[in-house]
């Protein structure tokens, strides 16, 4: 098992003062084992993600800030060592020369004229400005730049989604702030679907499957993302995807578009007030739905409608998780 939890360095560091400065890092452009064919799909993944980080609704924007991420990001995810902050030195015209040769010479063509061409245009230059200011936010954070900008990933991913490890992550918002775990999250979504995809040469009976759980879903998901992820299926990814309340913090075409494509639904008594925008997703009138109390809840599993109730024979009588 592997343990990814912020709050865990202060108790080490608390007992040894050599290490003051123990973190781990997930950088979201070192991802060991990608395959070559996969770099495309992958800043596509990475794209869509800072979009949803970095965007501020406007559609117009998304596209066009999408439109520049998108070349940047397969440069920064080819290119040996880059970070977060190379992302926003990108973005820079007096720092960034390196970076636009690399771009104007490598990659597909139309990266490369991208480039050559349209990235320094001053059509560009307030989503540009826009990129970097908000990069800028995000590393303003100590524990943004710790676990996302300070270097190499510190665990091969892909070497442990394949080997079947089992991954925990605590993004403690009271620890890191909810903007870098929001960003953690999103980036580690993007991580595993491109590590998913990366098996497309894997025979179908060699790819491990791949279960991700992810609790207050709304937080690291987009639209555009989950549109993606769906697609990973028959590379071995399975999503399990977990809230407060139906739509939580859900525009109505990404809760839509989670309620589609999910083929098991399960709701606890706190959904009773979902029941009309619920009836058609669990084939139910909404004056059906049944009362659920405490420990009960209802699953729609291949075109049915199953209640569950948890056994209340529990060890110390106790029925909350956390005790």
């Amino acid at each position: 098992m592997i343990i990814l939890d912020p709050t865990l360095t202060e108790s080490i560091q608390g007992s040894n003062d050599r290490h003051t400065d123990l973190h781990f890092c997930i950088n979201p452009f070192n991802l060991p084992g990608l395959a070559a064919d996969t770099a495309d799909v992958y800043a596509q993944l990475l794209a869509h993600a800072f979009t949803a980080m970095l965007g501020d609704g406007n559609q117009s924007l998304s596209l066009q800030m999408t439109t520049l991420l998108h070349p940047c990001l397969r440069v920064l995810v080819e290119r040996p060592g880059s970070t977060l902050f190379d992302l926003q030195r990108f973005m820079l015209n007096h720092t960034n020369e390196d970076l636009v040769e690399w771009g104007s010479q490598k990659g597909p063509k139309a990266h490369r004229r991208f480039f050559r061409e349209l990235f320094c245009a001053d059509g560009y230059a307030a989503t540009r400005h826009s990129v970097a200011t908000k990069c800028q936010h995000l590393l303003n954070s100590e524990w943004c730049t710790r676990l996302l900008a300070s270097g190499k990933s510190t665990i091969n991913l892909f070497d442990a989604l394949n080997s079947g490890k089992k991954i925990v992550v605590n993004l403690a918002k009271g620890k890191v702030g909810g903007q870098t775990g929001q960003a953690l999250g999103r980036f580690l979504v993007a991580m595993i679907a491109g590590a998913a995809f990366s098996r497309h040469r894997q025979p179908r009976s060699a790819r491990v499957p791949i279960h991700l759980f992810i609790d207050e879903c709304h937080t690291v998901i987009s639209e555009d993302l989950q549109t993606i992820l769906t697609e990973t299926r028959k590379f071995g990814l399975h999503l399990t995807l977990a809230q407060q309340f139906v739509g939580q913090g859900m525009d109505r075409h990404l809760r839509e578009a989670v309620l589609t494509n999910s083929g098991v639904k399960v709701l606890d008594g706190r959904a009773r007030t979902n029941r009309a925008s619920l009836s058609t997703h669990f084939q139910l009138p909404p004056d059906e739905f049944p009362d659920l109390l405490p420990g009960s809840f209802l699953a729609h599993v291949g075109g049915r409608n199953v209640r569950i109730t948890l056994p209340r024979r529990s060890l110390g009588h106790r029925q909350s998780v956390s005790q």
